[in-house]
């Protein structure tokens, strides 16, 4: 038990679109990976904190999403059912968008990823559109997309716990794998059955005792699960032991920037093929997209993903 406890890892996985042209679309999944008593003693409890600085009530799950779209002037013309009330309460007086808090808010969250100890793992797929053989065949014959990314992320995870193993800790990773799943996911199905076949048969390079040893479980996480022990610091004596699943909040923010820096060049290329008149614009359309401009303050989230990404 001992050297399970040792052994065993957190990771929270989210996935993200990364570009859609008349092309090609790109999604990926991103995973943060720690250390689970590290997870538990140090990332859950401050990152709880850093909530609490801003006021975000017990049970609030923080949608990056949401929180960005206050940005776009046009949101608040939106009809209520396409809108966020608890990030607007949150972020907003009223209907006014309140820059200063929501920028010190983007500070604060770059420079505890900077802090934290935790390593990103990142899986990309590219989906080519108008080909006739996998629209006719796609429904009833061809394992989904969404099947072949997350068995393709769990292949990369497997490789970095096994290079993990071999460098410096000479441990034998183990992990619990917390996806962001509400229950109304239209792709639970297809993650849970690629789960399930990597553990029978293996993936494109991992046989299945390999990933049965690595993965302990597989864990959907409601956004109604988010949030909640905010004020638990993990100490002996708290009787709760709940918890928040700030892993969830994290790798939500983490993804979207994580999956386009990887994409970056074949992102801007499909750009170009799509939008031929305006292939001066590619570049300047993919640094919008990786950045955010609140008020007059420009932040580039990817300057401290970057140096987390596992590049093998």
């Amino acid at each position: 038990m001992t050297d399970f406890l040792t052994n065993l890892h957190i990771i929270y996985t989210d996935e993200s679109p990364n570009f859609s042209y008349k092309t090609c679309t790109s999604y990926s999944m991103a995973s943060i990976v720690a250390p689970q008593k590290y997870y538990i003693e140090d990332i859950e409890p401050n990152w709880n904190s850093l909530k609490k600085k801003y006021n975000i009530p017990n049970g609030v799950c923080l949608h990056f999403t949401d929180i960005k779209a206050l940005l776009n002037p046009n949101y608040y013309i939106r009809s209520i059912k396409y809108r966020n009330p608890d990030m607007e309460k949150i972020f907003c007086d009223g209907i006014k968008l309140d820059y200063t808090l929501l920028y010190n808010f983007y500070i604060d969250v770059i420079n505890f990823i900077k802090k934290y100890a935790f390593k990103i793992i990142v899986s990309n797929s590219y989906n080519l559109k108008n080909r006739e053989f996998e629209t006719a065949v796609q429904n009833t014959n061809l394992n989904s997309p969404w099947y072949l990314l997350f068995k393709n992320h769990l292949d990369d995870l497997t490789e970095y716990a096994f290079r993990e193993k071999y460098s410096h800790s000479k441990l034998n990773f183990q992990a619990k794998l917390r996806y962001d799943g509400d229950l109304g996911l239209s792709n639970k199905n297809d993650i849970r059955d690629a789960f399930s076949n990597s553990i029978t048969t293996g993936t494109s390079r991992f046989n299945s005792k390999t990933i049965r040893t690595c993965f302990d479980e597989l864990r959907f996480i409601n956004k109604k699960e988010v949030g909640y022990c905010s004020n638990c610091t993990y100490v002996p004596s708290c009787t709760n032991k709940n918890y928040s699943h700030a892993g969830n909040e994290i790798v939500d923010f983490i993804a979207a920037y994580a999956g386009k820096y990887l994409t970056m060049n074949t992102n801007i290329d499909h750009f170009k093929n799509s939008f031929p008149i305006k292939k001066d614009q590619a570049e300047s359309t993919y640094k919008k997209s990786i950045s955010l401009k609140i008020g007059s303050h420009y932040l580039e989230p990817l300057s401290v993903i970057i140096p987390k990404i596992y590049i093998f």
